[in-house]
């Protein structure tokens, strides 16, 4: 065992497997399993760069469905490539192995796959099998099976990730990959982490701290050496500057906050998921209605209900969902399941752009 050299360990759902051993006071690689994870890309074209991370929060917010969650953020361009699990359980699973909770880093094993640069791929990973779509070197599209999936299942995650027919792979052949010895790229642990300063920067900005301190002490005594020969006019001048100095930088932070007020309002401008459920709910009075899929993702909602009995027609499921205020231009196709529909609608935002504000 090697001094320099972390343990390393698989986390599937049964177990924390060790994979190599090595000396606890090093950093831990943990891979956590993909069966034990949720994934979403997330664009922040439009927001700029020191503003992401505020707004990576805030969509996240709507994305994690647990009590405690973790997260790793791989940026690409102005894309987050986002996967959430369950810190709580990550914790229990971590007390059984001999590491420091404090040392220990987290990587999906998602990360341990060569990427594509575009188009669909099947991967047999370590708990099952995970469909992806790439484009521009960005995971757009990710789905977990526990076993191969069928070949409807397959075409639909191809057609919904907006695969073109002629493009589409035809039959989920899985590719078998061994996992890299280290990631493909960074991946930053929680949020405030996803686009901060790496471990040399922060010593580059102390000495840079320390220098524009030493020179600017120096220069601070020569100013009040001079300062006090000055006159009283002089003073008051300096006096008044000192003064309006608060009142103009209040005013640049409020011009900088409405500009970011307004730019996080376009990016979360739809209701919450459980608001949206409600009221898809409300469009369906009889019993026995089972809501088998549920997918939403800036404004637009596909979801998949099955019906006890006969299929009710296309026009009252079309009007019963649209009457509900939150949906508008509803369209409704035959499920891969019989007596199911699929329901597409586009959600109206809550916020309206600038454009849309009535003028005073």
């Amino acid at each position: 065992m090697s001094l320099l050299t972390g343990p390393k360990f698989l986390n599937t759902s049964a177990s924390a497997i060790p994979l190599r051993t090595g000396s606890r006071w090093m950093p831990t690689e943990w891979i956590l399993s993909r069966a034990l994870c949720r994934y979403r890309v997330l664009d922040f074209a439009e927001v700029p760069r020191s503003k992401r991370v505020a707004a990576l929060r805030l969509q996240l917010s709507q994305f994690a469905p647990f009590a405690e969650p973790g997260y790793a953020v791989a940026w690409e361009g102005a894309a987050a490539q986002v996967w959430c699990w369950d810190d709580a359980k990550l914790r229990e699973a971590t007390r059984g192995a001999d590491v420091l909770s404090s040392r220990i880093r987290i990587v999906p094993e998602p990360l341990y796959f060569l990427p594509l640069t575009d188009g669909p791929r099947l991967l047999k990973v370590t708990e099952g099998y995970e469909g992806q779509v790439w484009k521009g070197n960005t995971l757009v599209r990710s789905r977990f099976w526990m076993t191969q999936p069928a070949v409807p299942e397959w075409i639909a995650f191809q057609r919904d990730a907006g695969i073109l027919p002629d493009q589409q792979q035809p039959h989920p052949a899985a590719l078998e990959r061994e996992l890299l010895a280290q990631p493909y790229t960074r991946a930053d642990i929680g949020l405030y982490a996803a686009t901060g300063l790496s471990l040399a920067e922060p010593v580059l900005l102390f000495v840079l701290i320390a220098a524009l301190g030493t020179s600017s002490a120096w220069y601070l005594t020569r100013y009040w050496k001079i300062s006090s020969r000055s006159d009283q006019l002089t003073a008051q001048f300096k006096s008044l500057e000192s003064i309006a100095a608060p009142v103009l930088a209040a005013r640049e932070r409020a011009i900088d906050n409405q500009v970011f007020a307004s730019q996080l309002a376009r990016i979360s401008a739809f209701p919450d998921q459980l608001s949206l459920l409600a009221a898809f709910a409300s469009a369906f009075n009889s019993d026995g209605v089972v809501l088998r899929d549920w997918n939403f993702n800036l404004g637009k909602l596909r979801a998949t209900v099955a019906f006890p009995n006969a299929l009710p027609p296309a026009s009252n499921v079309v009007t019963a969902v649209q009457e509900q205020s939150a949906f508008t231009n509803v369209r409704v196709a035959p499920g891969n399941e019989p007596k199911s529909l699929v329901i597409n609608a586009n959600v109206n935002p809550i916020f309206k752009s600038d454009r849309e504000q009535p003028h005073s």
